[in-house]
């Protein structure tokens, strides 16, 4: 008994149910609620997302995400895509891997990780920006006061020690504690 028009808000040919209430088209979610006259279609907390540059999405919420996927049956089973929220990146000055590994801004140093539940990136809180730098784009990298392998520090470790890979592979393999 409504006029209002579904089809100018939806995309409907990519709209699909996800399972459990939950729809979705190619830019946002939508929530069934189940009523006696039939239920109603909410967007609740769904999100809208903008393409920004560097595979990084800006949500409608304000916040930015990343798209990705969950490991759902290994090896080889995936998820649908998702966004993933991530720090506040300066997408503009970002630079880093596109799958996993080390990445920065005009500010920040960070680590991005890919896990059964999807990518992650995050912020190397204790990284120094001014002197960061990648040895090894996957796995290591190092600051004036700290090395970090695969986005950690290692405390056991003067980074005036290390300028490459073989040297790191070294002390790995004099017993790291």
């Amino acid at each position: 008994f409504s006029s209002f028009d579904l089809a100018k808000y939806i995309d409907v040919a990519s709209f699909e149910s996800k399972g459990e209430g939950v729809y979705q088209d190619k830019i946002r979610f939508y929530y069934h609620t189940v009523m006696a006259d039939g239920g109603h279609l909410s967007l609740g907390n769904a999100r809208a997302y903008t393409v920004l540059e560097k595979g990084f999405f800006r949500g409608s919420d304000g916040h930015l995400y990343i798209s990705t996927q969950r490991l759902i049956s290994p090896p080889e089973k995936y998820s649908d895509d998702f966004y993933q929220r991530v720090p506040d990146i300066d997408v503009a000055s970002y630079q880093g891997e596109a799958t996993e590994g080390y990445g920065t801004d005009k500010d920040h140093a960070y680590y991005r990780k890919n896990t059964t539940d999807g990518t992650n990136i995050r912020l190397l809180k204790n990284a120094d920006r001014t002197s960061f730098v990648v040895i090894n784009p996957y796995n290591l990298a190092k600051d004036k006061y700290h090395v970090f392998y695969y986005g950690e520090v290692v405390k056991e470790l003067d980074p005036a020690t290390i300028h490459t890979q073989a040297e790191f592979d070294a002390f790995l393999k004099t017993g790291r504690k």
